[in-house]
Order: C-alpha cells, then structure tokens, then sequence
C-alpha cells in the first residue's frame, strides 16, 4: 500500500504520519506529563486536520483518553488546562481551512452537512451511495479483519492491499490486551484505543455506503498496530516449548509473506518496463503514452488545436493531469447526471439521441 500510495496524488502518507506523529508525541506525555508535549501533540493533530475530514478520529480518540487518564490522576481543574493544551493548538492549525472552506464555499466543512455552493441533495447522495454498504450484515461484519487485509472488496483495490501479517498476529493481539499480558506502560492501552476507534468509524462508514470501502483510510491504524505486533513478536519467546517453537514457526510465515510480496512487487515493477525510459531509450511522451494511453493523448491533443483562454469539462474523468488549458474534472463522476437533474428539458433538446452510459466512456475524456 505504502510503495502504492507514494506515486498518487493523495495526501494518506502525509495524513498517516501527522495523525501518528500526535499520538506519539501524546504517549510522551502519558509518561512525562509534561504539558509542552500536548501542546506539541495538538500541533500535529491540528495539521492532519487540515487534511482530510477523517482526520478528527485522532483528536477524538486523544482527547477522550486525555479526559479519563487525567481525571484519574490529576483531578478536574488540571484535566481541563490539559484539554485546553492540546485541543487549542489543533483548533488555531486547522482554522484557517475551515475558515476558509466558510469564505467561499460557504460552509466550513464543505460538502458535508450544510451543503454549500455547487451542492445539492441530488449531490450529496450521489457521493454518499447511502445503502450500498454491507449494512448490519453478522457474517460480513465478522470477516471484516479478512477482507480488509486481503483488498478484495475496496472500492479502489489497486491501495487496498495490506497483506496477511496484520491477520496472523489478530489473535496473539487479543491474548495480549488481557491485563496479566499487558506492560506496566499505558502506552498499549492507549494504542489500541486509537486503532479501536479508528476501525469503528471506518466500519460504520462501510456499513453505510461502499464508497467509504476504502483499505487505506485505515492505513494510520495499521501504522500504530505495527509496533505492537513488534513488541508480541519479540515477547512470544516465552512461549517456546522444547520441541516446538511458536516464534520460530511465525518467523517462518513472515519470512515467506516478505519473499511473496517482494516477488509481487518486483513483477509489478518489471511489468512496467521503467529502465526503458530512466536508461534515455524511452522518451518521457513515449513512456506517458505508453502508460496512461487515451487519457493521455487526449490531454496532448486538447494542448494542441485549444486556445489558453479555452474552457474544457469532462464527462465520465476525475483526472486532469497534463491538461494545459482550464480544465474541469468530473470529480464524482456525476456531471452529466447533476445536468439532467437541474436542467432536464435543456438537455432533451440539445441531445436526442441517447447518451452513452458512464461506463462505457470511462477512461477517455469527453468535452463540451
């Protein structure tokens, strides 16, 4: 997912490592209780915040178990000024995007609950899919930890792909959140709680619509459990039996997914053909046609025969790279839908033939 997801246009990476620099930064706190460590924390949450809505799981799960662990400890006055350290700076970092999210769209976390300029309901539930999730399926909800590692079933498999080692450890993960298991450190309590109530909000989101089906939204999840199954790994010696040794017997399942995947990745890599083009025998036109196809020679012919003043909408793409000219990308694929909702007779009369399904027309941009 990681190799995957550094050669995107996405901001999972980034928003990975801020979430997880807050909490832990957070865990020096638990340990130091020092307060400039919450400020420092609030820091990092308030970055990831300004990255993508489903950043505000860090805060939440932070600031839930700086409430509980501080009124344990510290009574209610100093539970409040620790709130305050660590929830003010989040809020100052992120405001200036939600503020501007309010300035010209007119709602500061846009599109989502109040709508806002270019929105609609018509939009709004075509971009929320609601019912086209797994719903309160028993059997579906269990074989989640299956099928999120596998990738099988995301929205975008080509990210989804987490592999076999989160799944192997799941058991000896639950053995060890049992108190008699657990380091005198809170540090594991408090992970897990994170992890927890990050893959809460992801099922409910799955449950819900298959659009939130997506495996690297929990990629700071994964991230964070990794140090834990780190430590069980090393901690299952215990374990070992004169003629049996459990951790040898893992070392042996790990040794052969990291063999696996490294054949994958290398098979991915050559199928590719990359030193063709990094040798100089390739030029970059010929290798971006090569790998992008249609969409890219149609960018290339856009930048040919259109004026710089030209205006191009796409129908069917989300993808504007390349384009030269102002582009338009159809980001939820709902354009042409959105224009037969609002101006349904307009349409009619400007064509009457039948319009091709979005399907049949994904990939190659079509304009107007």
């Amino acid at each position: 997912m990681i190799p995957t997801l550094s050669t995107w246009a996405y901001n999972d990476l980034t928003l990975a490592f801020y979430q997880l620099a807050a909490l832990y930064v957070f865990l020096h706190y638990q340990t130091t209780t020092h307060r400039h460590w919450l400020i420092l924390s609030g820091l990092f949450a308030g970055m990831a915040m300004g990255l993508k809505y489903t950043s505000f799981v860090t805060p939440l799960a932070i600031g839930i178990w700086l409430l509980q662990s501080s009124l344990r400890r510290e009574g209610i006055k100093k539970t409040i000024l620790n709130l305050l350290s660590f929830s003010l700076p989040a809020l100052l970092i992120a405001a200036p995007w939600y503020l501007k999210n309010y300035y010209f769209m007119g709602n500061p976390v846009y599109p989502f609950i109040f709508h806002g300029l270019f929105w609609d309901d018509f939009r709004a539930a075509w971009y929320a899919r609601s019912e086209t999730g797994i719903g309160w399926d028993g059997l579906k909800l269990l074989q989640l930890p299956l099928l999120v590692t596998l990738g099988i079933e995301d929205a975008n498999p080509g990210d989804g792909y987490m592999g076999p080692l989160f799944l192997i450890f799941l058991p000896f993960i639950f053995i060890y959140g049992q108190r008699k298991y657990r380091p005198t450190s809170s540090s594991l309590a408090a992970i897990l709680f994170f992890i927890l109530l990050q893959f809460s909000f992801w099922t409910l989101g799955i449950i819900g619509s298959h659009s939130l089906w997506q495996s690297r939204l929990l990629l700071p999840a994964f991230a964070a459990l990794s140090p834990i199954i780190g430590w069980i790994w090393q901690d299952l010696a215990r374990f070992n039996q004169p003629r049996f040794s459990l951790q040898r017997f893992l070392n042996l399942l790990i040794t052969l997914v990291l063999l696996f995947n490294l054949i994958q990745i290398s098979l991915k890599t050559v199928a590719l053909h990359p030193l063709t083009y990094l040798t100089g025998l390739e030029s970059r036109d010929e290798y971006l046609t090569r790998r992008l196809g249609a969409r890219y020679l149609a960018m290339k012919k856009l930048n040919e025969i259109l004026p710089a003043e030209a205006v191009v909408l796409f129908l069917w793409e989300p993808r504007s790279y390349h384009c030269q000219v102002t582009c338009r990308p159809d980001s939820i694929l709902d354009r042409m839908a959105h224009d037969y909702y609002k101006h349904p007779n307009a349409i009619n009369t400007l064509t009457p033939k039948p319009l091709p399904k979005p399907g049949a027309a994904r990939g190659l941009p079509m304009c107007y």
